[in-house]
């Protein structure tokens, strides 16, 4: 089992698991660019006792073992998280939880096509930023040793069971688009039954020039952009994101580069259909479409 007070025999029975093990101060890798160590060996590990003696909290790659990273303070949320990886996965082999700071806790998997990390960030009820991080290529873990913050000794849960007496091979598999599937499905599950909340989307800023800087008329290629440049705004409507506001937003740009002459006849007529047809897409009904339309091209006072 992982000990903090034996770190080279913790290393070595890893590295025999077919895991990479690193030596740590703290939860920093002791060593430059090890994000390349993938290929270390019993002689190696036997010798990091003496080059970094007081280095004694052991580290594992993450490339080939992703491992996903709960940093959710909720300790009801970290439970039904937990939870619902066992009930997904547990048919794949064992699941593993270590935890550092309680109740944050890691899971780490296996993959033979290794990606890059991600993450996806919640807000809990009381208003703070938590997030799931799926750490991989690049990235490492603690798996053993002292946590600098607590002060006690990463645990293992179950206890019988960690990197040292489970093989690599022996973990559940995941590739990129599987662990992408389950932190939405996390995440779906602290907001549908715990309170969470996603992260307002950044509001989209649209300047609209309807002629050029010295007041000149625009060439009509910059109108064909503004009006593409148009359509992608309303493409971009979602229900949080009012679509009908964006529509009417919209319509009332044409009918400016129409007041100015920039958009007449045909050419006008086409930047109405265009606008019709993204919010249709958008999800818009026809009756809601038209009625946004024809409210912003009415001629004003």
């Amino acid at each position: 089992m992982v000990t903090a007070r034996n770190p080279t025999k913790t290393r070595i029975a890893m590295w025999c698991n077919g895991f990479s093990p690193l030596p740590c101060h703290g939860k920093r890798p002791a060593m430059d660019e090890w994000q390349k160590r993938h290929d270390t060996n019993a002689g190696e590990i036997l010798l990091w006792d003496r080059v970094y003696p007081y280095d004694r909290n052991t580290g594992c790659l993450t490339r080939n073992t992703p491992t996903l990273d709960a940093d959710i303070t909720d300790r009801a949320a970290c439970r039904a998280v937990f939870d619902r990886i066992v009930e997904r996965f547990e048919d794949c082999g064992p699941v593993l939880c270590r935890v550092g700071n309680a109740p944050k806790f890691s899971v780490p998997f296996r993959t033979s096509a290794p990606f890059k990390k991600f993450e996806v960030t919640l807000i809990a009820p009381a208003g703070k930023a938590m997030k799931f991080e799926f750490l991989g290529d690049g990235q490492q873990f603690v798996v053993a040793g002292i946590h600098p913050d607590t002060r006690q000794p990463y645990r293992w849960w179950p206890k019988d069971r960690d990197l040292t007496t489970v093989p690599r091979g022996a973990l559940p598999h995941i590739d990129e688009g599987a662990a992408r599937a389950l932190v939405e499905d996390l995440a779906a599950l602290l907001v549908n039954e715990h309170g969470f909340t996603r992260p307002e989307k950044p509001k989209e800023r649209v300047v609209f020039k309807p002629r050029g800087g010295d007041g000149t008329p625009r060439s009509p290629r910059a109108v064909r952009a503004s009006v593409g440049g148009l359509i992608r705004v309303v493409l971009g409507g979602t229900p949080d994101l009012d679509r009908n506001k964006r529509l009417y937003w919209a319509a009332c740009r044409v009918r400016d580069m129409a007041s100015v002459k920039e958009l007449v006849g045909e050419e006008l007529q086409d930047a109405l259909d265009a606008l019709h047809e993204a919010a249709l897409r958008a999800g818009l009904e026809p009756c809601e479409i038209n009625r946004s339309i024809a409210s912003a091209m009415r001629p004003r006072s």
